[in-house]
């Protein structure tokens, strides 16, 4: 009789998730899928051993009271989480989950404070750690006295949602209050303080991945963002494994201030008019470009499910730097297609043998979905598209 497994891999639809499956998978560990979408791609890879149709996680209660009934019926020991909400909903009903649950999670208030925009840049402030010029609003009045003494672009940043949901992109100053008070609609019954405004800096952005165990770093990794779909900013296409200490440093003192617990990635952008390195954002959980860390050497879904049963882990300093990771359908397709400039520089990193891809024989479904996305992409004739067209593509497709 097969095992009943004892882990749940959730947002089953992000290639992130489908990493963490494999990884987990190959070492014999059963894993069970949660999705909104019936024909998730993970859901279809021979490591994925049961499957359970989900809201959707931006509905936080409907989702609080699917997980919480889920893990009475299947006793999960471990939820990875692969977006905000998620990560938020398993924090706040950690209580919830039974005796079984072993998450390794941040207290509350720490989690807060990174999910929250807000309270990350003035923490960040606080401790030392480079942020873009921001200005804190007090009230609606100042961002009228700063339209004309503004350096365009910029960006009004909300202090919630996640991939940018609540950010706008302001290139001229007539557009700057329209985009402001947008924002500020997004999340004016929320209590919280009123949106930021940034500066907008150009350089290429960096992550890094940590698992903490209250304060102490376990593994890190950082990857550069070396191609983006589309190329003026979206999804990573391309990704390089790099080691800038400054970005460590900085990372390992939020995470040692905060006494933090658990996965963590913090993002940084690189601001080439000082050569600084920069926090965007931070986010509680498992991120995109999992698959290259573990690539790499960092095989952070496997540390994290030892950290979580209490298993010694000998720290993970060191990795591979200078590979490239390629997503390869249909994010790199696509971006070929759209910019086919592009193609010789791409056809060269595919064939470097410093190059890897996220496309797997061994467990080749998954892998043929993302064919099938391509497919669809290329027959409405998408020459340029961003990430929520390719959401769209999978809802489409999978629409039952």
């Amino acid at each position: 009789m097969a095992t009943e497994p004892k882990v749940l891999v959730t947002d089953a639809t992000s290639r992130h998730m489908l990493a963490i499956t494999r990884t987990l998978g190959e070492k014999g560990i059963e894993v069970a899928a949660a999705s909104y979408q019936k024909g998730a791609m993970t859901f279809k890879s021979k490591y994925c051993k049961a499957r359970h149709t989900s809201p959707r996680s931006g509905e936080l209660e409907q989702y609080a009271e699917f997980l919480i009934e889920l893990n009475r019926e299947h006793p999960y020991e471990i939820i990875y989480t692969g977006s905000d909400n998620t990560a938020q909903v398993v924090s706040e009903n950690r209580d919830k989950f039974g005796p079984q649950f072993r998450n390794a999670l941040p207290s509350q208030e720490a989690f807060d404070t990174v999910v929250r925009k807000d309270l990350c840049l003035k923490f960040a402030q606080d401790i030392g750690v480079q942020i873009p010029g921001s200005y804190f609003i007090d009230k609606m009045e100042e961002v009228e006295k700063l339209v004309d003494k503004l350096t365009y672009p910029v960006v009004v940043k909300g202090h919630t949602g996640s991939g940018g949901s609540n950010n706008r992109f302001v290139t001229k100053k007539d557009d700057l209050l329209t985009a402001y008070r947008e924002v500020y609609e997004l999340e004016k019954d929320l209590g919280i303080d009123l949106p930021v405004i940034q500066e907008f800096l150009t350089g290429k952005g960096f992550v890094c991945g940590l698992l903490v165990d209250h304060g102490e770093v376990v593994a890190h990794f950082q990857h550069m963002r070396y191609r983006e779909y589309p190329i003026t900013g979206g999804i990573s296409s391309i990704v390089q494994s790099v080691h800038i200490p400054k970005i460590y440093e900085d990372s390992k003192k939020f995470v040692e201030k905060l006494e933090w617990h658990g996965i963590i990635m913090i993002e940084f952008k690189h601001n080439p008019s000082n050569n600084t390195f920069n926090l965007l954002e931070i986010n509680p959980r498992f991120w995109g470009a999992t698959g290259m860390a573990i690539t790499a050497g960092v095989d952070f879904p496997y540390l994290y499910y030892k950290l979580c049963m209490g298993e010694k882990i000998d720290p993970v300093t060191n990795y591979k730097t200078g590979l490239k990771y390629i997503f390869l359908f249909p994010t790199t397709f696509m971006s070929v297609v759209s910019y086919p400039r592009s193609a010789g520089e791409v056809f060269r990193e595919l064939f470097s043998r410093d190059s890897y891809t996220n496309f797997s024989w061994k467990d080749i479904w998954p892998s043929l979905d993302d064919l099938k996305t391509t497919q669809w992409l290329l027959r409405n004739r998408i020459r340029k598209t961003n990430v929520d067209l390719i959401k769209a593509s999978r809802r489409t497709r999978h629409k039952s």
